[in-house]
């Protein structure tokens, strides 16, 4: 049986809380939802920070602060990044 090394966990752009940091690893749905959320920089390998979880959440994508709504984000796979944050 072959040995499958840290698979990353997939999850939806929705399932992310305030402050977490991903990387998009698929989009989901029309070639023009696909176009028009390449458009606003959530392309495949792009790295996001949600900034404030929600129906209509905004994330941080390249130093930008994005709005977008909730039928969105159901189709943005992404894979969270773990990352331990120091108090000071």
């Amino acid at each position: 049986m072959p040995h499958v090394e840290n698979i990353e966990p997939l999850i939806t752009l929705g399932m992310l809380r305030s402050g977490q940091q991903a990387t998009v690893h698929s989009l989901v749905g029309s070639t023009e939802l696909v176009r028009h959320l390449s458009e606003l920089g959530i392309h495949e390998g792009a790295l996001l920070e949600m900034l404030r979880p929600g129906s209509t959440c905004i994330l941080r994508i390249n130093g930008t602060k994005l709005c977008v709504r909730g039928d969105e984000l159901l189709r943005v796979m992404v894979t969270p990044l773990t990352t331990t944050r120091q108090a000071g």
